[in-house]
């Protein structure tokens, strides 16, 4: 039975009220075919029966206060949709928002991006051109839609990163040499995309084509829509436009030959996706002089930039031009104090436990994870660990009028 809508109205603001300005919600775990992960959301590491849902997909991508529904190939009904804790209930973010918006994000509702933290990893694979890696997100761009014989690049989606430190509790993992596949080599003509996309569900040639670059703990990138990626197999803070479009230009890495009948779908579904061929997906769906860019890495990759520190910790900016975000890594037995914002924010526990507005929050425990600050909220963080530090991350409205640049 539905909550009348005033009810449901006055459980959130009493909610607001008692928890000074802040909401709590569940993890909204999404599951993809795709790809693999470090079993860091949950078993992910491959595609055993233990580990897949009824899809046949893995558990590897949170998404965090989103209000947005994921679109696999195989849909499930609120996937990727938040739930917030309401007076002992579980809400949903849209719900809550249909009878409050007002309260929960100001006039920034339509500037609300799509934030996630993916798990991508998997067992080593042996590659086509010789090498044994860990495999990452399949190679592929965010173009949009293609429809009535076109594309609006515009319409794509624009998506950052934050390479999250790992070497932390509750993780403990010590990766190295991993590796990112971001922007076209220079010398990567059209000819050779087309080839290489042609090889869909053949071979992982693609992959050849492609920049790489060694992954660090808190390095930052902005991918614009077209550009040609494969996010390589570190865990991720990523924010995006609020959409789930995605075109594969490459099978996954490490390839194993499938039968006709899948590769055929899966070319349909996940590479041309109603474009008539590959020199279609190029022409329409592909920023191809932007990932060729000689300048790509200076342009696109970024250094965090401190705001504050002190003894208690630091608070630096983790995303930058049209999205926004900040770290605040609190030292043991210390507290900081950020102050009110006219913006609303989200905010995830990495690290750590404390509390928040006198509040319990764990990265260990789902419920006090993941955080919704509302407008002109004024919030206490709390390390009451003695010896491990409380890493917080938060992500802010999208800044239409902003540009790509470090600020």
């Amino acid at each position: 039975m539905a909550v009348p809508q005033n009810t449901l109205q006055e459980k959130i603001l009493q909610t607001l009220a008692q928890q000074d300005g802040v909401l709590f919600a569940r993890r909204a775990i999404v599951h993809r075919g795709g790809y693999n992960g470090r079993n860091i959301l949950g078993k992910n590491s491959s595609f055993k029966p233990e580990c897949v849902d009824d899809r046949g997909y893995v558990p590897v991508e949170w998404w965090v206060m989103s209000n947005t529904t994921a679109e696999n190939t195989i849909p499930k009904e609120n996937e990727g949709l938040t739930k917030l804790l309401i007076d002992e209930e579980e809400i949903f973010l849209t719900d809550a928002l249909a009878v409050a918006e007002q309260q929960l994000f100001g006039c920034y509702g339509n500037k609300w991006p799509l934030v996630k933290v993916l798990d991508i990893g998997g067992d080593l694979v042996e590659t086509s051109f010789g090498t044994k890696e860990v495999p990452p997100i399949p190679c592929h761009v965010h173009a949009g839609e293609f429809k009535d014989g076109r594309c609006c690049m515009e319409d794509g989606k624009l998506e950052a990163y934050f390479m999250l430190p790992v070497d932390c509790p509750p993780y403990n993992i010590y990766l190295e040499k991993v590796i990112t596949r971001l922007g076209l080599k220079p010398q990567c003509s059209k000819e050779d995309l087309v080839k290489a996309m042609k090889q869909f569900g053949f071979d992982d040639s693609c992959y050849t084509l492609l920049r790489s670059y060694q992954v660090q703990p808190y390095d930052c990138w902005t991918i614009k829509p077209g550009m040609v990626h494969s996010p390589g197999p570190w865990p991720t803070l990523e924010v995006q436009r609020p959409q789930d479009d995605a075109n594969h230009l490459a099978w996954v890495l490490g390839y194993v030959e499938p039968d006709q009948i899948k590769r055929s779908t899966k070319k349909s579904q996940e590479q041309l996706r109603g474009v008539p061929d590959e020199q279609g997906l190029l022409d329409h769906m592909v920023d191809f002089d932007g990932s060729r860019d000689p300048e790509f890495e200076s342009r696109w990759r970024h250094k965090c930039l401190e705001i504050s520190s002190g003894k208690w910790g630091r608070h630096f900016q983790i995303f930058f031009g049209e999205f926004y975000g900040e770290g605040m890594e609190i030292n043991s037995n210390s507290h900081w104090v950020r102050e009110l914002d006219e913006r609303p924010y989200m905010a995830i526990v990495w690290s750590g436990s404390g509390k928040i507005q006198g509040k319990l929050v764990s990265a260990e425990i789902d419920g006090t994870q993941e955080i919704l600050v509302t407008p002109g909220t004024k919030v206490t963080i709390e390390n009451t660990d003695a010896v491990n530090k409380l890493l917080v991350y938060a992500v802010f409205p999208i800044r239409k009028d902003a540009t790509n640049s470090l600020n």
